[in-house]
């Protein structure tokens, strides 16, 4: 697979910088090519590719650099109250491996 790709930000320089509003536009083009060859003899070729690529891409932050603050802050709450349970969890275990109930009489039959 070969592409020439190119991406390049337009639109407010400030607003960009401060994460509020980033807009990107990527332009180029791709091919695919699948070549057989037997004894330097070409015995199939399948071509394919995209002649054209156009893209817009516009990403709006609304809280602009303290978005990205609340998903970190997120994540870390997140994997604490995650251990805190795998925690609780294994002890639970360790407990009720020592702790069971004995097994009911089944009697001699």
């Amino acid at each position: 697979m070969v592409k020439k790709f190119d991406r390049s930000r337009v639109g407010s320089s400030w607003l960009d910088s401060f994460n509020f509003r980033r807009e990107t536009v990527a332009t180029g083009w791709g091919a695919n090519a699948l070549l057989v060859f037997i004894d330097d003899l070409l015995v199939y070729q399948l071509i394919s590719g995209q002649p054209t690529i156009n893209e817009y891409e516009v990403q709006h932050n609304p809280l602009g650099p303290l978005q990205g603050w609340s998903t970190l802050c997120r994540r870390r709450l997140g994997s604490r109250r995650r251990d805190m349970a795998e925690g609780e969890a294994r002890n639970r275990q360790r407990r009720d491996r020592w702790h069971r109930p004995p097994a009911p009489y089944r009697g001699p039959w």
